[in-house]
């Protein structure tokens, strides 16, 4: 009896899916339409019917996802370029700041021995103001022009006055020039 019911249950089923493949290969009733039936039923089914979509929605939903990929991959190749430009800045930066602080050790050096200068100028223009005229013009007109002019600029008017006075006149004269300027 047991091998009877399963032998016609077995001649159904194979009965069932041979009518199913016929139908469906007669497009009388294809697999589509049973999909579209299912989907259709388990939509009535409170729970299910929010996490269901139909195959245009999947489609939909499919070049959506796409889209956004290709979008974050621009935003990403956008994002590592300025990322670069941002590392190509802060070398910049790096460098400017070591050649700035070359600079202000350049400038603190110049300051330095510009104040040096500025007080050997000043202690040399008081020991020609102490010295006779004649002497001071005669050292003076073998000086380099500029600590010449330098010297006596420190120097007061009547000082200056009597030592051009004691120089030959186109010295006088050429070192008056460059004091009036």
């Amino acid at each position: 009896m047991k091998k009877k019911i399963i032998v016609v249950m077995s001649t159904l089923i194979l009965l069932a899916v041979i009518t199913f493949l016929i139908l469906n290969h007669l497009d009388i009733f294809t697999t589509q339409d049973l999909k579209d039936i299912s989907i259709s039923r388990a939509k009535d089914i409170p729970v299910l019917e929010n996490y269901l979509v139909t195959m245009d929605e999947n489609n939909r939903l499919e070049n959506e996802v796409i889209e956004l990929q290709n979008y974050l991959e621009k935003i990403q190749d956008q994002n590592e370029e300025l990322l670069r430009e941002v590392e190509i800045k802060n070398r910049q930066v790096l460098e400017y700041q070591d050649t700035l602080e070359a600079l202000e050790g350049d400038l603190s050096q110049v300051l330095t021995d510009r104040e040096d200068y500025e007080t050997k100028v000043s202690r040399l223009s008081q020991v020609y103001r102490e010295m006779d005229e004649e002497r001071a013009a005669s050292i003076l007109t073998e000086l380099e022009m500029d600590l010449a002019i330098d010297i006596l600029a420190r120097m007061r008017e009547r000082d200056v006055a009597n030592i051009l006075e004691a120089m030959e006149t186109d010295v006088a004269a050429r070192i008056s020039t460059r004091l009036s300027n």
